[in-house]
């Protein structure tokens, strides 16, 4: 089966680092061409200025991933920080033939996704095409506030950009019913099934347990559209063969070319694959 992990990174960021080694994983280019031989990828673009100062506010836009050139089977959804002036042109002469969408760092940057503040990055959106990846749920830095990163706040976005198609990263967990209802009511928003667990095989197989499928599995028999899920790992958080197979057992097989690449490429269309 062909495979698309629609959410990854692939930053030089110390917090990234340091949970690879939670997670066993080999976060260098090899380690990448490694794990990903056989999948297509999608990386957030999200960059630091000063070790261990992620989410930075001097970060410059765009934010891109910190690659002087992407693998062949690496696209990349270009980062805004919105604690900087805008330049327009930068940002738009970063986008090229491997941008496939824009991403939103809801809760670590201290905005409502529908502040103008993000105006230009919608307006991007809809000029080029490219769906934006909003982070979603809990953040992974305690600087984060979880006022902004609910799912709730995408419907109103959702609502006033109706021409731009939206993807709630992380289902929103832990308010995964509510980043269903989004999606279900909303007909541009998208999930994506990344980030559910940190950490190797040990922590996979710890989550394999009832109340937390039940919990995953309460959302998506709601939302009840697979062809609005999109398989994604938050790879270097979690082992992808190890997150791959703990997904695959939530999605009915009849849905699982749906979830594990059909979706992704059509809405991240502008993969040359």
């Amino acid at each position: 089966m062909k495979i698309i992990d629609a959410h990854v990174h692939y930053s030089n960021i110390k917090s990234f680092k340091e949970v690879s080694k939670k997670s066993k994983v080999n976060y260098t280019k090899e380690g990448f061409e490694s794990e990903f031989k056989d999948i297509i990828a999608v990386g957030m673009g999200v960059v630091e200025m000063d070790e261990g100062s992620f989410p930075d506010s001097k970060a410059k836009n765009p934010m891109t991933l910190d690659l002087d050139e992407l693998p062949s089977n690496l696209y990349e959804c270009l980062g805004f920080n919105p604690m900087l002036p805008f330049n327009l042109e930068e940002f738009e002469a970063r986008i090229n033939e491997k941008t496939v969408g824009l991403k939103v760092y809801a809760g670590y940057y201290h905005y409502h996704v529908w502040d103008d503040i993000y105006k230009p990055v919608y307006d991007l959106a809809r000029k080029y095409d490219l769906p934006v990846v909003i982070h979603s749920g809990d953040t992974f830095s305690e600087r984060g506030l979880l006022k902004y990163s609910h799912p709730l706040e995408i419907d109103e976005l959702a609502v006033k950009y109706r021409e731009v198609n939206f993807v709630i990263a992380h289902f929103g967990d832990p308010w995964i019913m509510d980043a269903a209802e989004v999606a279900a009511k909303n007909s541009n928003v998208y999930i994506d099934l990344s980030g559910l667990i940190v950490g190797a095989k040990e922590e996979v197989d710890h989550f394999k347990v009832d109340e937390f499928i039940t919990h995953i599995k309460r959302g998506m028999v709601y939302l009840d559209n697979y062809k609005k899920m999109m398989f994604g790992t938050d790879w270097p958080l979690v082992d992808v063969k190890e997150y791959y197979h703990f997904i695959k057992e939530l999605i009915p097989t009849e849905h699982h070319e749906d979830v594990f690449y059909n979706n992704a490429n059509r809405l991240f269309f502008k993969m040359k694959l």
